[in-house]
């Protein structure tokens, strides 16, 4: 029984494969050949998509709220960015929830944060309209600090 439910999984990941595929065709030997439809190469490519680099938070004025987060985009076909943040009032990031999404551009900058939080940012790349990387490196910790209102970076 578990061979033919293992057979049957292979078969359903062949025929995926193949709807994405404009040709499959067998090359010398055990080798298989894939040549991707036109026009879908942007988002066949990102099965494999990176994810932004050189993620950095930073504070936009010292008496200001506000973080801006930059990054170096992963590749040209990127067609947007989502922005997950942490805040804690301890040295260590609680859990991300997402920020903002559509974001067209390598930098993004936050609203008005509240004071007493540490923050942190991750950033995700969306290739064409389904397809998303993973979750970047995280940035530096950045606080705010509610003795003396002020944006910092430890």
């Amino acid at each position: 029984m578990a061979r033919r439910l293992t057979n049957r999984w292979l078969l359903f990941a062949v025929v995926l494969v193949a709807s994405l595929v404009s040709g499959i065709r067998p090359a010398a030997g055990s080798n298989w050949s894939v040549t991707l439809q036109t026009g879908s190469a942007g988002e066949a490519a990102s099965l494999a998509a990176s994810p932004p680099t050189g993620v950095a938070a930073a504070c936009v004025s010292s008496t200001g709220y506000t973080i801006k987060v930059t990054w170096t985009a992963p590749n040209t076909h990127v067609s947007s960015y989502t922005i997950y943040q942490a805040k804690s009032t301890t040295g260590t990031p609680g859990t991300y929830s997402l920020t903002a999404t559509g974001v067209t551009g390598t930098s993004w900058t936050s609203g008005t944060l509240g004071t007493g939080y540490n923050y942190w940012y991750e950033v995700v790349a969306l290739y064409g309209t389904i397809w998303t990387s993973a979750k970047s490196s995280a940035t530096g910790e950045t606080t705010i600090s509610s003795s003396n209102p002020e944006c910092k970076q430890p």
